[in-house]
């Protein structure tokens, strides 16, 4: 269950919206380093509704709203503001596609190829497709530990707390950022930090950026832009592997042992 642009914060409500109305035994929860800088900006006040907009009315969202829209605008409760103000030229396209039998029976295909950069494959995955002129400068998020946001963290921290008092085994994943950000943005200062706070709470982590290149090939041509967004035939791939990743307790030759080592061999193959 994912929603794009969800925060470390929105994925704790997000759980425990899940954990009501299913039997959970398993999260993988993916860390993105980008999403514990304590510098992270909106777009404004209304981008904080993903998650927000679409909780049942429930003990839940009147805590959402008193933890996290109190000291905001007060519209932002009342009014859906950022998402009209941002598809308000798009309506009519919107409303025919609201007459569909599709949309009104619930089916996904229903809006498939809304902005999702290609076709709907099933089991809530759209297939981006490869694109290699979409990035732009290479530009990878900086990190350190003095940009570390203590919300997140506080968040993370009751993430755990909630997983363990209820019974759920919590994995934590890191997905693979195309190489030359490997090389030269914050991945590798980010896995050491995750890689710590997983062990002090006996939780397992998986930084995916460290797969052995001749277990998942990765490029730069596999990602539509220098953050991570991986192209469907990349997706495909990581999916699998990660599937035997978690399938074993002992998958050591599946990584690298450091990043020095997962740069050198990045740097051999020519994409620095």
């Amino acid at each position: 269950m994912c929603i794009q642009g969800a925060t470390v914060i929105d994925n704790y409500y997000m759980i425990r919206e899940a954990c009501n109305n299913n039997d959970v035994k398993k999260i993988i929860l993916e860390l993105d380093y980008q999403y514990w800088n304590k510098n992270l900006k909106r777009d404004s006040d209304f981008g904080d509704l993903l998650v927000y907009g679409q909780l049942p009315f429930t003990s839940l969202k009147m805590e959402y709203i008193v933890s996290q829209l109190m000291d905001k605008d007060f519209r932002t409760i009342y009014f859906r503001r950022y998402a009209f103000a941002k598809n308000w030229k798009t309506a009519k396209k919107y409303m025919a596609i609201k007459k569909t039998d599709e949309y009104k029976n619930f089916q996904i295909e229903g809006v498939a190829g809304i902005d999702t950069e290609g076709p709907y494959q099933g089991l809530g995955f759209f297939y981006r497709t490869k694109v290699t002129d979409k990035k732009g400068k290479l530009n990878p998020s900086s990190w350190t530990y003095d940009d570390l946001n203590p919300k997140v963290q506080k968040y993370f921290q009751k993430i755990v707390k909630y997983c363990k008092d209820n019974g759920i085994e919590l994995i934590c994943v890191t997905a693979p950022i195309p190489p030359s950000s490997v090389v030269s943005g914050g991945a590798n200062e980010a896995d050491t930090y995750f890689r710590q706070i997983c062990d002090e709470n006996n939780v397992r982590y998986i930084d995916g950026n460290l797969i052995k290149n001749e277990i998942l090939n990765v490029s730069d041509d596999d990602f539509s832009d220098w953050e991570g967004h991986m192209n469907g035939e990349l997706a495909e791939q990581f999916s699998e592997v990660l599937t035997d990743i978690l399938k074993k307790d002992d998958c050591s030759e599946y990584f690298y042992s450091s990043y020095d080592e997962c740069i050198e061999a990045i740097k051999a193959r020519g994409n620095e």
